[in-house]
């Protein structure tokens, strides 16, 4: 059976299911790996790098096709180019506060 086919008979959206897909592989990802070793605390701030735009409204067209894609171990974020860089900031600030 296709999984088109199934989620039809189940009455599952496309959306949910791959939701749901992604938090299972995460979920196994963070058991495969084990419980994560305490990593050293560093005195240094994490090295985030500012980028200047200095035509960033004329460039959002020509830049909403790409994506940004940060991987950290078995996590992995896709954000969307044309995302707003306060979206971004919040993003970049939970990673830094996570690490």
């Amino acid at each position: 059976m296709k999984t088109k086919d199934w989620l039809a008979e189940n009455n599952i959206s496309k959306d949910q299911y791959y939701y749901w897909f992604n938090q299972l592989r995460l979920a196994a990802c963070m058991q495969a790996s084990g419980p994560q070793p305490e990593l050293p605390v560093e005195s240094e701030n994490p090295q985030i790098v500012k980028l200047e735009c200095a035509d960033y409204q004329n460039d959002l067209d020509s830049c909403s096709n790409s994506k940004i894609r940060i991987d950290c171990g078995c996590i992995h974020i896709e954000i969307d180019g044309g995302a707003a860089p306060t979206v971004i900031r919040s993003i970049m600030e939970v990673l830094v506060d996570a690490a």
